[in-house]
């Protein structure tokens, strides 16, 4: 059955709509993708603008950084160059790296919106850097401090700062590295090295190195196969550079002090006891050789009158050193005087003060001991110098020298004994020969005593040709040495004071200052009074 007039079927469902709203849809979707492929490309753009920017950035920063590193590597003279090289490298390696200053740097340029947080932390690396080119310089500086005290290092004013022996050994041998000089032989660099601000330097030393052998603290290192490890290192944070002291204290002149007061005299550029304390004696004419008389005229020399004369100069530097001891970093500088210029160390007098084991009198008072040696030993005046630099003559006294000092009422001479050393100025003049024939005399015996083909003998120094000789070497042919000689005077005196010398026959020499058998002719140089 069919209907003509069929009802048009209703989209109950709502089909026509549903895709009327699928097809918007559809359009809608499209035109978002085009929206975020837009968006994405713009953010593309924007990033690699970005970073392009950041890029640029980090490059004008590496420049930046990169021209301050090449001025340290400019610089001239910073110390142990191989540290310096450490150094550099340190500060290039932390500005190149992710966490360093250049990218740092570019950070904090291109605008980004950073946190105070971010902000503090780029700005910290920053700092890093620039701390590491400061720290450089100042601890170039440090290195370099002592460094004109080590080129004109005085050894009577100056010493190696340290509380011990093998302290002070240490600085010398590192002072020795940084300002580019060698270790010296026994002694051998193995490194150098630089972390952060700590550097040290590290050796190899022979066993029975003369320097160390006998410094306990070297001692008590393990050695192997003959050698030595020893260390030094400092922070440089904290060290100041001290490698070198000056002493505090200066040193008595002994020569000017004598003549300001009048104790010393000059003569023709030479110094001599002055006229105070000398007491002239008889002439005494000797009889030489070739129908010559030599007369020869004495001053015996009061020494110890002279020596006491000069008590204010060691009394003066006894209490300079107790004066330095007590300031604050004297110590060093005292202790140092003290090991130096009169051979004393040891002794921690500071220690015994505080301690109550010495008084400040007993300190000074060790003190004037020392300096008064001191100036003995300067001017040759202690028992045993065989020469002296003030042109005395030191001979053993008769009892006819005793007893003339007595006459003259010389203080202490009648404690004197004969056989006792004195001192005297003694003056020749000679008759019949030219003073020239003594020189040409003593050049021969000079030339006889470097000679040593020659088995002449040599005979002792002498003032003139007439006077005697009482000194000599021969060569013993059946031993193959030479042997020295001495011989003594027969003095006589006469009712008007008049001397006369003859000479015994040679001896052989006896004293402590004669060379050991066997010595070469060159050894009795001193002995021969040449």
């Amino acid at each position: 059955m069919g209907y003509r007039n069929q009802p048009v079927i209703q989209d109950f469902y709502g089909l026509k709509d549903l895709a009327k709203a699928t097809s918007q849809i559809g359009t809608s979707a499209a035109r978002a993708v085009d929206k975020i492929n837009a968006s994405f490309r713009l953010a593309q753009d924007i990033a690699k603008k970005e970073n392009s920017a950041l890029n640029i950035l980090k490059g004008k920063s590496q420049l930046e950084d990169s021209k301050i590193v090449q001025g340290l590597k400019n610089k001239n003279n910073l110390g142990d160059p191989e540290l310096v090289t450490q150094a550099i490298d340190e500060i290039e390696n932390y500005m190149m790296s992710e966490d360093g200053s250049v990218n740092a740097k570019a950070i904090l340029k291109s605008g980004k919106n950073l946190t105070r947080d971010e902000r503090k932390m780029y700005q910290d690396r920053v700092n890093v850097f620039e701390d590491m080119i400061s720290n450089f310089t100042s601890d170039g500086a440090a290195m370099l401090t002592d460094k004109n005290l080590f080129d004109t290092f005085d050894d009577n004013t100056m010493f190696y700062s340290g509380n011990d022996p093998y302290e002070r050994q240490m600085n010398l041998l590192a002072a020795t590295t940084t300002y580019g000089k060698p270790s010296g032989d026994g002694i051998k660099q193995i490194g150098r090295k630089k972390d952060g601000r700590n550097v040290s330097y590290t050796y190899e030393v022979k066993a029975n190195h003369p320097q160390f052998k006998d410094l306990e603290e070297f001692q008590n290192l393990k050695t192997v196969d003959g050698k030595k490890t020893v260390t030094w290192a400092r922070d440089m944070a904290t060290w100041d550079g001290n490698f070198i002291d000056k002493m505090g204290i200066k040193a008595a002149d002994y020569n000017e002090s004598g003549k300001g007061s009048g104790s010393l005299q000059e003569i023709g550029g030479k110094l001599e006891i002055s006229e105070n304390y000398r007491t002239t004696l008889p002439t005494v004419v000797m009889n030489g050789s070739n129908e010559q008389s030599v007369d020869v005229g004495s001053e015996f020399v009061d020494v110890n009158g002279f020596i006491e004369s000069m008590s204010s100069s060691w009394e003066s530097q006894a209490n300079a050193i107790w004066s330095e001891m007590q300031q604050g970093g004297g110590k060093p500088s005292a202790n140092a005087f003290l090991r130096k210029n009169l051979k004393h160390s040891g002794v921690d007098y500071m220690q015994k003060f505080v301690d109550g084991d010495m008084t400040e009198d007993d300190i000074i008072g060790t003190f004037e001991k020392l300096s008064k040696d001191e100036m003995l030993e300067h001017f040759g005046l202690r028992d045993g110098d065989m020469s002296n630099g003030l042109r005395l003559t030191k001979r053993a006294l008769t009892e006819s020298d005793i007893k003339m000092l007595i006459d003259r009422k010389i203080p202490g001479a009648v404690n004197l004994s004969a056989g006792d050393d004195g001192y005297f100025y003694e003056s020749e003049k000679a008759s019949g020969k030219d003073n020239t024939e003594i020189k040409t005399w003593k050049l021969k015996m000079k030339n006889l005593l470097g000679d040593s083909t020659s088995r002449v003998p040599v005979y002792g120094n002498k003032t003139s040709v007439g006077t005697n000789d009482n000194k000599m070497i021969v060569w013993n042919a059946a031993l193959k040495q030479w042997e020295p000689q001495t011989r003594d005077a027969n003095i006589s005196t006469k009712a008007d004071d008049d001397t006369r010398v003859s000479m015994k026959a040679w001896q052989p020499a006896k004293g402590k200052d004669i060379p050991t058998a066997g010595s070469p002719k060159s050894a009795y140089n001193n002995w021969l009074g040449y």
